[in-house]
């Protein structure tokens, strides 16, 4: 929502595009068998922030 907000600051885009990329991977992981629901939820929290 932030990034919505804030269009012109390009380093928070960047910051989220790279977040989205890594919790997409930890998801196709999970899919796959490598993580549990319970890791992939744990690195969410601790990687919400984009601060």
């Amino acid at each position: 929502m932030q990034v919505r907000k804030d269009k012109e600051n390009k380093k928070l885009t960047q910051d989220f595009e790279h977040w989205k990329k890594q919790a997409k991977e930890k998801i196709n992981l999970m899919k796959k068998g490598k993580l549990t629901e319970n890791e992939v939820y744990e690195w969410i929290l601790n990687n919400k922030n984009l601060d």
